[in-house]
């Protein structure tokens, strides 16, 4: 349970000061780290793994990479005070692998997950610990993990700073990777930096202010004009309390602190956010105020003391809504792009028509048509006889080749041999529908590192240019499809866990049954055998209360007998091991028939006992023992069919009754039954399909089928 302090006008939970102080220890550290003019990987990470442990207190931290396709790995991190860095192969490389794939939280009860670690760290005993993946450009990378041999408090707080640790080595291993050589002393790039990140914030809608150390305006994005609260110019040197009030003229709301006491307390907390709405407007603002960091050797930026960043939340507080139109809309949106670049190829086709001599004019509406082409969220290309004619930077940076390379490429050749024959047939279509949009289909495409890709293609005869040419939308839903194929792995792990669940569960019961008729009851019957001897021989003279207090004991042990043989059939019956399930399911009627007088069983069975695999005859006869369990119990049924039949290629089982009926047996149950759950679930890890349906006018039909064929594994 979090703490909270009282600070006088407001709740501070000790979560979130956890959070904000875990956080400005990685801005710190992150500053002092990695602004060093000679990065040194190793020195930086070791100095990573310490400063992990120090914070949390924890006696692990280590980083582990995935190498040469995910065939080895590498880690290296901090036991202790110790430092170690080795490869990783076969079974720890496994355990690598699964720490890659989630983020993971455990504690001393996680048994599974502190296995993982042990094997991973060998023989490490690891009682609690937090694991990251680290994502970078193409996939996972690696993981970071923190753990302890003691049992720790894993606080969302801690969690929160190993994912921002894990963040903060991500873009470092980037860096290294794409910028190994570069020096902070080089002006050209600094100023161009400094160009591109101005002129970045003037294109934000967010009003971004620069305050100094008084309080007032230094310097205002173009956003300024946009809300209508001035120009750039007009509000330098006003106080922010005044412009926050042209904004929410009800101020800063009273559950949190008045403007002086924010800017009082913001060089301690670093950065302060809170919410205000405008009541003559109805709109809400979310006010972010940061303090501006300067820690690079010999350079002063600015004088700016700290940022105030000023956001129109409105349409995010109806975001619940929002979120699940959201796929919808962003069709929406390309479609609309897509509209509008017909409509410029259309504008631009009449402006060649009717100004064919004026090539300047030309060049501008190309240039315009260019910078649209490149800007949209889509890769398009256009393709004249099957190769590329033009391509947008979308284009060349999905597929990582340079616009060069792809011109006048063969556009098939992009896509994986097998695949190509499925987007011949997508040409083919396009063709047949006379230039009409084709369907959006699923490929797989590779980029110029050989990594897979999975695409949405949606291609058209762009009529506007060409009566040849084809405008071809490439949408990249490689996330979509990684998340799908993993938890198509996920459920198939699971289904192989339910099947040796229950093989392990049939192979208990079978146990339990022999040791019952083959121990306990061949132990009784023999007790039984040697005082029935007892009581006939004459030679032992026994008096009669004796002989009295035997016979009732053999008594008891005969009905214990028969009990314990009844309790083995109903575990595992011998006879089906020893006759088959024909035999067994004839006998199994009729003990049901005997013991519920009042049910009559109608049985056909229209098949041979080879017909049915060994594993299925379990199967069978455990939903015959459950379905006529839920006769009786629940059915108010008095005649059962049970039909057993080959039909072509499929085995069928049906079992019929002339009760209330399976919704009316639900209403009295409350909830769908264990037992109809086991029957689907064992069915279906047996390879076949199973269906429960009310009968017309009464009773319940249960259908099941599998194909005759034994497939492996069912």
């Amino acid at each position: 349970m979090s703490k909270t302090i009282d600070t006088g006008r407001d709740t501070v939970s000790s979560d979130q000061l956890s959070a904000t102080i875990y956080l400005n220890k990685i801005k710190e550290f992150s500053e002092d780290t990695f602004s060093a003019l000679t990065l040194n990987s190793d020195l930086i990470l070791n100095q990573t793994f310490q400063f992990m442990r120090e914070v949390l207190r924890m006696d692990c931290a280590f980083l582990g990479e995935l190498l040469a396709r995910g065939q080895t790995g590498k880690i290296r991190g901090m036991v202790e005070d110790r430092l170690f860095n080795e490869e990783v192969t076969g079974l720890r490389m496994e355990a690598l692998s699964s720490l890659c794939e989630e983020s993971n939280v455990f504690g001393a009860d996680d048994d599974g997950d502190r296995e993982i670690a042990n094997i991973l760290l060998n023989g490490y005993v690891a009682m609690s610990g937090i694991s990251v993946p680290i994502e970078c450009e193409g996939g996972p990378r690696g993981v970071l993990a923190v753990y302890s041999t003691d049992v720790k408090e894993l606080s969302a707080a801690k969690i929160l700073f190993v994912k921002s640790m894990a963040s903060v080595i991500s873009l470092f291993l980037q860096s290294q990777e794409l910028l190994p050589n570069f020096d902070l002393k080089n002006a050209r790039l600094v100023i161009e930096a400094k160009q591109i990140l101005e002129g970045t914030v003037d294109s934000l809608n967010q009003l971004v202010v620069v305050l100094g150390e008084d309080g007032k305006i230094m310097r205002v994005n173009k956003a300024i004009q946009h809300w209508e609260l001035g120009t750039i110019g007009s509000n330098i040197h006003e106080t922010a309390e005044n412009l926050i009030n042209k904004i929410t003229p009800a101020g800063i709301p009273e559950t949190l602190f008045g403007w002086q006491e924010i800017w009082a307390n913001l060089p301690q907390f670093g950065h302060i956010a809170w919410e205000a709405s405008n009541v003559e407007t109805g709109k809400m603002f979310r006010f972010s105020l940061r303090t501006i960091s300067n820690k690079v050797p010999n350079v002063k930026v600015h004088k700016g003391f700290a940022v105030l960043v000023v956001e129109d939340i409105t349409l995010s507080k109806h975001a619940e809504e929002k979120l699940k139109k959201y796929n919808t809309e962003l069709e929406d949106t390309l479609k609309q792009r897509n509209i509008q670049l017909e409509e410029l190829n259309r504008q631009l086709t009449c402006q060649l028509e009717e100004q064919k001599k004026n090539k300047i004019a030309l060049l501008k509406s190309e240039a315009k048509y260019i910078q649209l082409f490149n800007n949209t969220l889509a890769a398009v290309c256009l393709l004249n006889g099957g190769r590329i004619q033009f391509c947008n930077d979308r284009f060349c940076q999905l597929f990582k080749y340079r616009n060069a390379d792809l011109c006048n490429a063969v556009f098939v050749t992009l896509f994986n041999p097998e695949d190509r024959g499925k987007l011949l047939s997508l040409f083919a279509d396009l063709e047949a529908l006379d230039g009409k949009s084709t369907d959006i289909v699923i490929l797989k495409g590779k980029d110029g590192l050989q990594n897979q890709l999975w695409l949405e293609l949606k291609m058209e005869y762009l009529n506007a240019v060409s009566d040849n040419t084809i405008i071809v939308n490439i949408f990249d839903v490689t996330p979509q499809k990684n998340i799908e194929l993993s938890l198509r792995r996920s459920e198939e792990r699971l289904q192989k866990l339910s099947s040796q669940l229950l093989n392990t569960q049939e192979n208990e019961r079978k146990r339990l049954a022999m040791e019952l008729h083959d121990g306990l009851g061949q132990s009784l019957s023999a007790i039984k055998y040697s005082m029935e001897d007892l009581i006939r021989d004459k030679n032992c003279n026994l008096d009669d209360k004796i002989s009295e207090v035997l016979t009732k004991s053999i008594t008891q042990i005969r009905q214990t007998v028969d009990d314990a043989r009844r309790m083995a059939m109903d575990l595992r019956p011998s006879i089906l091991d020893d006759l088959g399930i024909i035999s067994t399911i004839n006998w199994f009627c009729r003990e049901f028939e005997e013991t519920y007088k009042e049910i009559r069983i109608e049985k056909a069975i229209y098949l041979e006992e080879n017909d049915i695999s060994d594993n299925r005859k379990i199967v069978i006869y455990r939903i015959l023992q459950e379905a006529l369990n839920n006769v009786a119990k629940h059915a108010q049924a008095d005649t059962v069919s049970i039909v057993l039949q080959k039909i072509d290629e499929f085995i069928g089982l049906s079992i019929t009754d002339n009760g209330i009926g399976f919704r009316k047996s639900q209403d009295s149950l409350g909830s769908r039954g264990m037992g109809i759950n086991s029957m689907q679930e064992r069915v279906e890890l047996s390879g076949g399909s199973f269906r429960i349906v009310d009968n017309v006018p009464r009773g319940t039909i249960i259908s099941i089928r599998w194909p005759s064929v034994l497939v492996s594994g069912c």
